[in-house]
């Protein structure tokens, strides 16, 4: 969890690919491009479709978009079993922990320099301005008053993926050990 440009896709994408997690898919109204990762666009009436039909989960808005995950996806996180990285808003994040002991919420925190930076990047992409960036920069306002919930801070200027290594190993050894404590 973060502000948008935090680095949130970032980290995702080196915790699939280099050390073995999995990503549950994102299912979204907005446009998708090659920088996004586990993610697919739908029209919002096939979005809309998807989860009257229960193919889709946990529907919320974020930056004038939907956004859910694939049923299936959502389930395999709560079982909790396999390590996961799924990027969302706080809310969704501190629910799951809420649910699945295993699952570590995490806030992504950049400096604003750094988080403009990356937004004008990507600028041409997926905050191409109007009315949508006005709405991303506002639920991140709002995104910003859970920051207090979260135990666990990581600056994702350094080696965020490092950190989230230790905390997510702390976590896991923690709950082996009350596993173990409790005869399972």
């Amino acid at each position: 969890m973060g502000r948008s440009g935090s680095g949130k896709t970032r980290i995702q994408r080196r915790l699939v690919n280099e050390h073995g997690f999995w990503a549950p898919l994102h299912v979204t109204t907005r446009p998708v491009n090659d920088t996004d990762f586990a993610t697919v666009s739908e029209t919002e009436s096939n979005f809309l479709a998807a989860v009257e039909s229960g193919e889709i989960a946990a529907p919320m808005r974020f930056g004038g978009s939907w956004h859910a995950w694939r049923t299936e996806d959502l389930r395999r996180l709560c079982h909790g079993e396999e390590r996961a990285v799924a990027v969302c808003r706080p809310y969704e994040a501190l629910l799951l922990s809420a649910l699945q002991p295993r699952l570590v919420p995490v806030w992504l925190s950049a400096p604003a320099p750094l988080i403009a930076e990356r937004l004008q990047a990507r600028a041409n992409e997926r905050d191409a301005g109007g009315p949508q960036t006005v709405e991303r920069r506002r639920d991140d306002d709002e995104d910003e008053r859970y920051r207090p919930f979260f135990r666990d801070v990581i600056a994702s200027e350094r080696d965020a993926v490092a950190d989230i290594l230790r905390l997510v190993g702390g976590r896991e050894a923690t709950l082996a050990g009350s596993d173990a404590a409790d005869g399972r």
